[in-house]
């Protein structure tokens, strides 16, 4: 299963020949992620998984964070131990 999650993009670098990008969310705050997406600016919203990322993100912010959050949870307390966040 893959899961995506929102963040807002925070500053583009090349490293290395390589396009990297600093973003930060709610849930995982600040990182740092390769990405499938050209041309993205600071303040643009996108979609991480697995440490990339995968795509634009059109929606509002709230209406993502709140989403990704309730998945997070939902995924959490049907797949961890006591259904407990770590």
């Amino acid at each position: 299963m893959c899961l995506t999650s929102p963040a807002t993009v925070i500053r583009v670098d090349e490293r290395g020949g390589i396009c990297v990008v600093t973003v930060r969310s709610p849930d995982e705050g600040e990182r740092v992620c390769i990405t499938y997406v050209e041309g993205l600016l600071p303040g643009e919203r996108v979609l991480v998984a697995g440490g990339a990322i995968v795509e634009r993100a059109d929606s509002s912010p709230e209406e993502d964070f709140s989403l990704a959050s309730l998945l997070i949870e939902a995924f959490d307390a049907t797949h961890l131990p006591g259904g407990t966040r770590t």
